[in-house]
């Protein structure tokens, strides 16, 4: 997105949420909810998974920090989706949001694809609430993802950042992935979108777990426009995939 180019409404929703809980003259008081959030994505995260949504101040700077580079990283990973399957069936889609946070990915999805009929599924309480809030038409539903189990079926599953943070294990990962997989819907096009932080502890899991499912296809683009910024300083692994 450039500046010339108007902010998309999922995030310009996220935005309004976000300033409503906190004006633009207090937005200090979230840099340290900022910098813990930041801490604990970039770590370990399966030793990190925690509720760090419930905190009325970590939500808000969830939202105005770190929601919409989801949106962003989404919307750029299904676009260039879209551009290699048919077209889908004149309907609202069927969206499933796993580990949804404020839902980025599902209002990615919408200004994307049209009408959705979205179920976001979370552990938090607090980041449903506001999903009732930002998406009104989504059924949300509380559930720790390494044992939620989808009925289906879904013409888009999407697990956005996600997927490291619950498995260290790659095959208890593959297993789960596996079960999503049959809830997609039985007519084309229906896909998973998976997106993950890639650094020097979760590049190997990554790729074990692409070494279990070979029979899936796994799309892993890096959303930069230029040479990739990081791969000078990260032994050539992209933070994005």
């Amino acid at each position: 997105m450039t500046p010339s180019e108007p902010t998309p409404p999922g995030i310009a929703a996220l935005e309004a949420w976000g300033l409503a809980r906190c004006p633009l003259r207090d937005l200090r008081r979230l840099e340290p909810h900022v910098a813990r959030l930041s801490a604990a994505f970039t770590g370990d995260r399966p030793e990190a998974f925690a509720p760090y949504l419930d905190e009325p101040d970590a939500l808000t700077a969830y939202a105005l920090a770190f929601a919409p580079q989801t949106y962003a990283r989404v919307a750029a990973a299904l676009a260039g989706v879209l551009a290699r399957l048919p077209a889908f069936p004149d309907r609202p889609l069927r969206v499933l949001d796993l580990g949804c946070g404020l839902a980025s990915a599902t209002l990615a999805a919408k200004d994307l694809l049209g009408p959705v009929a979205p179920t976001c599924v979370d552990w938090s309480d607090a980041a449903l609430t506001a999903v009732k809030t930002l998406l009104p038409e989504a059924e949300t539903v509380r559930a720790d993802l390494r044992r939620f189990v989808p009925e289906g079926p879904y013409d888009l599953i999407v697990a956005s950042f996600a997927v490291n943070e619950c498995w260290a294990d790659p095959q208890a990962a593959a297993e789960t992935l596996r079960r999503w997989a049959a809830a997609l819907a039985p007519d084309a096009p229906s896909f998973i979108l998976l997106l993950e932080p890639a650094d020097r502890a979760s590049v190997p899991r990554l790729h074990a777990l692409r070494g279990l499912l070979p029979d899936l296809p796994l799309y892993a683009p890096c959303p930069h426009r230029g040479p990739c910024p990081l791969n000078p300083v990260q032994d050539g692994v992209c933070h994005d995939v």
